[in-house]
């Protein structure tokens, strides 16, 4: 892609962490990608409200990139889940699409 392509020829982006709030970031990504979720349902599960500091843009990319992919690949259910583990922030994007074939897992 594009974006692999600009990894490759600057090098990873400079990272600018901010403070965020995690139910507020989910509520953001689910409106902000709504449509691409066609035929499925983005939603929100079991999501704690805590602060965190991370790159907004870098996280909404990677995001993005795997709710896109779940829709993509028939996805009908893609969840978007935070919670606290062990003092860390742990944003979950889980989908109940059929995953990937398993030679592609075997490589």
């Amino acid at each position: 892609s594009n974006t692999t392509m600009s990894f490759a020829k600057q090098g990873l982006p400079d990272v600018t962490k901010q403070p965020m709030r995690s139910v507020a970031f989910l509520r953001e990504i689910r409106t902000a990608l709504e449509h691409v979720c066609k035929d499925c349902e983005l939603r929100l599960e079991n999501a704690q409200d805590f602060a965190f500091s991370a790159d907004p843009e870098l996280l909404t990319r990677a995001v993005d990139n795997l709710v896109r992919n779940a829709a993509e690949a028939g996805a009908k259910i893609v969840r978007l889940q935070a919670l606290r583990e062990n003092d860390m922030a742990v944003l979950r994007i889980s989908d109940d699409g059929p995953g990937l074939p398993q030679r592609t897992l075997d490589n």
